[in-house]
């Protein structure tokens, strides 16, 4: 038996027909690169679309403005503008800065502004905080790129890593159809 604390650290599938896209960042005070990772699930849990890549930043919330920056216009190039989609990010101050412009640092404004913007072109979308541990496929994908464990096909072919946290995370019955 699941207690709701338990509920609230699972990742949860979106709803049918629409895509759920978890972004994180990966970055180390002492260098200037990190990664980002964006991971696009559907309401099976299955793996549909994402990318991994290496960003400058100087600080850790410049990187997941990047990463969301970087993820819309992701989503855009790939025509899903228009699709359902609900966006995910563990960075509470970023959700907050997106939602209310009083909030957003004069460091982000600009980007920010474009994320806003972007945002318009997307008539289905919501950007959402999420709890860490609902996260982990993308916390763990910006990792393993930050330390060249991705492979360019890593999507279409997920390491082992990534495909046991994939299988956590999908819904009892489509998880145990695969198995059958």
């Amino acid at each position: 038996m699941r207690n709701q604390h338990d509920l609230d650290q699972q990742w949860h599938p979106p709803a049918k027909g629409s895509i759920k896209v978890n972004i994180d960042a990966a970055y180390l005070s002492q260098c200037h690169d990190a990664s980002i990772a964006c991971v696009c699930r559907d309401s099976f849990g299955i793996l549909l679309d994402g990318f991994a890549q290496t960003v400058s930043a100087s600080l850790a919330l410049q990187v997941e403005v990047i990463g969301l920056n970087q993820t819309l216009h992701f989503l855009l190039k790939r025509g899903r503008g228009y699709d359902h989609l609900e966006v995910e990010s563990d960075c509470s101050t970023l959700v907050d800065a997106i939602n209310d412009p009083a909030l957003t640092s004069w460091e982000h404004r600009g980007i920010i502004q474009e994320i806003r913007d972007m945002k318009l072109r997307c008539p289905n979308l919501t950007i959402v905080h999420c709890n860490r541990a609902t996260n982990s496929v993308a916390d763990r994908a910006a990792k393993a790129h930050r330390a060249s464990l991705l492979s360019s096909d890593w999507v279409q072919h997920p390491p082992s890593f990534l495909q046991d946290l994939l299988y956590c995370d999908m819904p009892l019955y489509v998880y145990s159809t695969l198995r059958l």
